[in-house]
């Protein structure tokens, strides 16, 4: 699956999450159902995307070489609606679906989040509301993603729709 993340150049490109899986134990019964994590938008709040947040390992895919990359966004001013700062990406090499070397950062580049005052509904492993989001970056356009936040606004999904899967990378709050 793709995670939305701006354009940052010819080296930047849509990343796609690793496939997780996980395996239950034994037994005759097919195994429950997992409830979907609740979500909330922040009704236009560009405060709330203050801080760092770095998402989990994913991989994209350049010609026909796999590499496995991790992006961040490190948002520092908000006003109102919008949110400012920089995103990032570390790259950890060709061929490889692991985020566990040192890797290559790329990056920084500015970017500005305008987020919708209205939400959308948001479905899959998820249930509630996500927000509307317009990623700016200058030069390179605009992008326009869904964000569903964690009641706690300590993670947040990240999607080009706001029906969300289990291959959709997942972002986290730095907390010092």
């Amino acid at each position: 699956m793709k995670c939305p993340i701006p354009r940052l150049g010819a080296t930047m490109v849509i990343a796609a999450g690793l496939l997780l899986s996980a395996c239950g134990g034994g037994g005759d019964d097919p195994p429950a159902a997992a409830q979907p994590q609740s979500v909330v938008a922040t009704q236009g709040d560009g405060s709330r995307y203050l801080g760092t947040w770095t998402g989990e390992c994913g991989t994209i895919l350049l010609g026909t070489v796999l590499h496995a990359v991790q992006y961040s966004f490190t948002l520092t001013s908000a006003s109102a609606n919008t949110a400012s700062g920089t995103l990032s990406v570390r790259d950890y090499g060709t061929n490889t679906i692991s985020c566990n070397t040192q890797g290559t950062p790329s990056g920084p580049v500015a970017i500005t989040l305008t987020v919708d005052t209205t939400p959308a509904v948001a479905s899959g492993i998820v249930a509630g509301s996500a927000d509307r989001v317009t990623i700016s970056q200058a030069g390179a356009g605009d992008q326009v993603v869904h964000i569903a936040f964690r009641p706690d606004f300590a993670r947040f999904w990240l999607n080009d729709t706001p029906s969300y899967a289990s291959t959709d990378i997942a972002y986290d709050k730095f907390m010092p």
